[in-house]
């Protein structure tokens, strides 16, 4: 193999690649990057065996091959290369790397060893708006868990309709759910997708404008965005009916700032290091909410923040920072929180919004 390319994209490339490589002692091969000319450009793959990233950067091939190379070397001095133009060549199990000032020959292993990528073949293909689905991926994600008992709440529900997809995520603590139009519907489906392989989804699709296609068979998904591809196992089981212990009657409602309810839950949290704990009680006659902390170590904190209340006072106990995790991810100035009591789950929706919901569990005390 012999090539010549451009650092910009060759890092691009390793740098997304990459993620798919851990630190693997017994399978050495898979802390390699497998490089690999084909149609004109190179194609730089990774796999840990669950999930695989491949992406392709253009290039001047001179002499097609393949080969890999450990993926923290090549990234590292592709990074700290200076010079824009960069020839790659093969010798065997090395790697040649030259620029106009520099070379080096990094170890490498036989292309033969690295595992085989499977092929989608067959599934229910979509369509859909890659900076609709960042948005998305962004606002669910961070409710979803990492349990090795319950391995189904280690990832996201994907369930595919003929126009809709639904996005949902789970701890048993609080759930999100995120409703997107698809730009072309395939079908019915329903699969759970693993936290590794929507973290690197959402990596790909940062600043891309693009569309995202998805491919979904009965024991794979594919996401193809910006030139890259991500391939990962689908999570067997039965996800949780979520949907039946969403509540449909507030007797409290409030509608509050998303900038001041961010910053009075901070300030708050600063008193409740101990155990996250901060009160809230909502007040009728004042349309406001009260946010209380208390610590023995660090003292007490009391914040009023004004808003719009419907319904009866109420009071509630959270977790800050679950409230806070759903906060941070929304572009809305307002958000609607719906309380019952306080021993059953509260909801935060954007004001004007019908497609996302956030559902999160009171502390009790």
């Amino acid at each position: 193999m012999k090539l010549n390319c451009t650092k910009e994209n060759l890092k691009r490339a390793l740098g997304f690649a990459s993620r798919a490589v851990g630190s693997n002692t017994t399978l050495p091969i898979l802390n390699n990057l497998l490089l690999k000319t084909e149609e004109g450009q190179l194609k730089i793959s990774s796999t840990n065996l669950e999930i695989a990233i491949k992406t392709w950067v253009g290039a001047q091939i001179e002499k097609p091959g393949e080969i890999t190379v450990p993926a923290r070397t090549i990234v590292d001095y592709i990074n700290n290369i200076s010079e824009e133009k960069i020839m790659l060549e093969t010798k065997m199990t090395d790697l040649l790397v030259k620029t106009p000032s520099t070379q080096s020959v990094v170890k490498g292993l036989p292309a033969e060893d690295f595992p085989l990528i499977p092929e989608i073949q067959d599934g229910i293909v979509t369509t859909v708006n890659a900076e609709i689905l960042a948005g998305a991926v962004a606002q669910i994600l961070f409710a979803s868990s990492f349990s090795e008992t319950q391995p189904e709440l280690s990832g996201v529900l994907f369930e595919l309709g003929e126009k809709k997809l639904t996005m949902a995520a789970t701890d048993r603590y609080r759930l999100a759910e995120k409703i997107i139009d698809l730009k072309n519907g395939g079908g019915e489906k329903k699969a759970i997708v693993p936290n590794r392989a929507i973290t690197e989804l959402g990596r790909v699709l940062s600043g891309c404008k693009n569309d995202a296609e998805i491919l979904i068979s009965d024991n794979q998904i594919l996401f193809k965005v910006n030139g890259v591809e991500i391939i990962s196992r689908l999570i067997e089981g039965q996800y949780p009916d979520y949907k039946q212990i969403i509540p449909t009657d507030f007797p409290t409602q409030i509608k509050l700032g998303v900038k001041e309810l961010t910053s009075a839950l901070k300030l708050s949290g600063l008193f409740a290091q101990e155990n996250n704990n901060v009160e809230l009680d909502i007040i009728k006659n004042k349309d406001a909410v009260v946010i209380k902390a208390t610590s023995q170590r660090a003292g007490s904190n009391t914040t009023e923040v004004r808003g719009v209340v419907e319904g009866e006072d109420n009071n509630i106990i959270f977790n800050y920072r679950y409230i806070l995790d759903c906060l941070n991810h929304l572009h809305n100035k307002e958000v609607v929180l719906k309380v019952i009591n306080s021993s059953s789950p509260a909801m935060v929706v954007p004001e004007g919004e019908d497609n996302y919901l956030y559902l999160v569990m009171p502390i009790k005390t």
